[in-house]
């Protein structure tokens, strides 16, 4: 049996409820009014998925409240993935194809790793929990990084 939906951007009833479902059981998001406007306006190109891919990232957030700012910037996030279906870009490929995988995969936990230590104004615990990873992996980082002996907030 085939059900055959028109798509979420003719659907505009449907998006404030799918939000809520898909929001259930996490960070509880609210939203201005700006902000719902602008998402009942959107087009939804990726239909469902797109809109879950919103949900998800709207929920990382940490204030849980969703202004129509934090709303177009994170639309314009899920758009850019719809534009490939591919993780990896281009330069991210030649780069793999010039130093090989292993050290990719080295730049990119150790970039993901330094960019939350940052974040988290050098909290190491704070990191290793948002980036749910081990203390083995976040030495490991830090060692190659030369950052190993920084001073941290009491972590």
């Amino acid at each position: 049996m085939t059900i055959e939906l028109k798509p979420l951007a003719r659907r505009k009833d449907d998006i404030l409820p799918l939000i809520s479902f898909f929001n259930r059981g996490g960070l509880r998001l609210s939203f201005t009014a700006d902000a719902k406007e602008l998402l009942l306006r959107h087009d939804w190109q990726g239909n469902v998925r797109e809109l879950k891919k919103f949900v998800d990232l709207a929920a990382g957030g940490e204030s849980g409240r969703v202004t129509a700012d934090a709303a177009r910037q994170l639309l314009a996030t899920t758009r850019a993935g719809q534009s490939s279906d591919e993780f990896l870009t281009e330069k991210q490929y030649h780069y793999i194809l010039e130093n090989g995988l292993y050290a990719a995969v080295n730049r990119f936990e150790d970039g993901a790793i330094q960019r939350n230590l940052t974040d988290n104004e050098g909290r190491k615990t704070k990191v290793m929990a948002d980036l749910k990873i081990d203390t083995g992996l976040l030495y490991k980082s830090l060692k190659r990084t030369g950052k190993h002996r920084s001073k941290t907030n009491g972590d």
